[in-house]
């Protein structure tokens, strides 16, 4: 084993050691807790465990040793100082992101929920799916650009972004490759993990009064919970009432009242603090790489009914007199307190 953990001074060197280990290190803390368990369950039968509790150490101590490279290779870069310095998200999560996104092929934040898997109009259709959508508009005939216009009219897609998706090993799209290119999941899987992570790390922190997406996550929740008690989800209750097997009382009962089950409203409320935390962390990847203020973002609706526009906590801007540059730099909280910000100045 290393005597120290690696160290990248650029963002795109060790991107992919970064994102292997990212991987590592849930597998290292999945395989702990089992582990631990097991442990229980032999101590409870009074049954020795000595290999067990040797091998646990073992796993408990590579997990602790890829959390410390993670936050080394986090802390190496500006935006992963920024994430760290924030209640929830840690060297692991914040070098996930870094990892996974590049920020020149994700020129908005609309952009970077689509690979996330946020962008709740951007469907997996599959094989057979895939298969359907390329009968009904391609049919028997070759492929052309008018068809290629239809498809990703139709999936919200850009055409531009595509073609590269569906085209053979020769550079042609056929109806054979449109249907393989069609059928790949059309967004980042370990990404969406992360960020599935990351909405469920701010729930856990919700009871932090300091923590500012924890507290996004309970205005969330409570406007949830408002909507889902006027019966504002009864169309959505009526599609997943079909899907619900028998064992699943407490869903079946909501949804027969036309209303969400309270697992719907925390996962709902969960991935919302995760979106706006997605969308500062993008804002300020674009300000610290272009010095130039990121496009405007959807507007937020946030729980007293007025429209905000949220800059990112703990992070401040400023013009720089002579070249005009957008500068960002990162704040520490000041008693653990994280402080918002207003939007970037207009460009």
């Amino acid at each position: 084993m290393p005597t120290t953990p690696f160290l990248a001074t650029d963002v795109n060197q060790g991107r992919g050691h970064a994102r292997f280990l990212v991987d590592c290190y849930y597998q290292e803390q999945d395989r702990r807790k089992l582990l631990t368990n097991q442990i229980r369950a032999c101590n409870e039968l009074g049954e020795p465990c000595e290999h067990l509790a040797y091998i646990a150490k073992r796993a408990d101590e590579n997990e602790d040793y890829i959390r410390k490279a993670l936050t080394q290779y986090s802390k190496a870069h500006p935006v992963g100082q920024w994430a760290t310095e924030i209640i929830g998200i840690a060297g692991v999560l914040s070098s996930g992101l870094l990892a996974h996104v590049d920020i020149t092929r994700t020129p908005t934040i609309g952009a970077l929920w689509r690979y996330a898997g946020l962008d709740p109009t951007n469907k997996w259709l599959g094989r057979g799916g895939a298969n359907r959508l390329v009968n009904q508009i391609v049919g028997d005939d070759k492929v052309t650009d008018e068809h290629l216009a239809r498809i990703s009219g139709q999936l919200n897609r850009k055409v531009h972004l595509l073609v590269p998706q569906v085209q053979n090993q020769d550079g042609r799209v056929t109806r054979e490759s449109l249907r393989r290119g069609l059928a790949k999941c059309p967004w980042n899987k370990g990404l969406k993990v992360l960020c599935w992570k990351i909405g469920e790390s701010f729930k856990k922190q919700s009871g932090n009064q300091n923590s500012f997406y924890g507290s996004v996550y309970l205005a969330r929740k409570a406007y949830e919970l408002a909507k889902n008690e006027k019966g504002d989800y009864a169309d959505q209750a009526a599609l997943w009432l079909p899907r619900m097997s028998a064992t699943s009382k407490v869903s079946i009962e909501a949804y027969q009242a036309g209303k969400l089950p309270m697992h719907q409203i925390v996962k709902r409320s969960c991935r919302y603090a995760a979106k706006l935390f997605l969308a500062h962390w993008h804002s300020v990847y674009w300000v610290l790489h272009y010095k130039v203020a990121p496009a405007k973002p959807y507007v937020f609706e946030m729980m007293d009914g007025h429209t905000k526009l949220l800059g990112p906590p703990n992070f401040v801007t400023e013009r720089d007199v002579i070249s005009g540059e957008l500068l960002g730099r990162v704040v520490k909280r000041r008693k653990g307190v994280e402080e918002t910000t207003p939007w970037f100045p207009e460009q």
